[in-house]
């Protein structure tokens, strides 16, 4: 005789977000403000807190401004360098005068560099004050108060998806 087979599966667990994240601070820094609270909906980019940033702002325009100096600092050494290898190959000065040129030359460029980088690392403090999400989800905890000194490392919040949930 013909029947129906049933399995069960009797299992005990837990139900979590697909995606479950706990955002940290990445400057050691005041918290100035708060923008969400546990169960605020969150888009990916958004912020969620602010650190004090204004020392890192004067950096980023200090940078700016080292930028400026020695792109100009690079474009004078360079036009002295192009009179001189003109000069140098006409055989006007010697090669000590234009291995001095070319040595203050190739020092303004390396300065032009150094700035740059120092300008990317100055922006990229300050843009580490804002806490930002990094994906949309629901804010399940924050773990810091407005006006409070937070070091780097330090957990911001907690950040979950739930569109997508899996079994434990």
């Amino acid at each position: 005789k013909l029947d129906n087979i049933e399995n069960f599966v009797k299992a005990t667990g837990t139900i979590a977000a697909g995606e479950d994240v706990i955002v940290f601070s990445k400057v050691s820094e005041k918290i100035v403000k708060v923008f969400v609270k546990p169960g605020d909906k969150i888009s990916q980019g958004q912020t969620i807190a602010v650190q004090y940033n204004a020392l890192f702002k004067q950096s980023v325009d200090a940078a700016e401004t080292a930028v400026k100096t020695a792109q100009t600092q690079f474009n004078l050494a360079q036009q002295e360098f192009n009179r001189m290898k003109n000069l140098f190959d006409q055989k006007a000065i010697s090669s000590q005068q234009f291995d001095q040129i070319k040595t203050q030359y190739e020092s303004a460029e390396l300065g032009l560099q150094a700035s740059k980088v120092q300008l990317q690392q100055a922006k990229e403090q300050f843009d580490n004050s804002y806490i930002k999400s990094p994906f949309n989800g629901t804010i399940a905890s924050i773990y810091i108060e407005q006006n409070q000194m937070v070091a780097a490392g330090l957990p911001i919040a907690q950040i979950i998806n739930s569109n997508s949930m899996k079994a434990k």
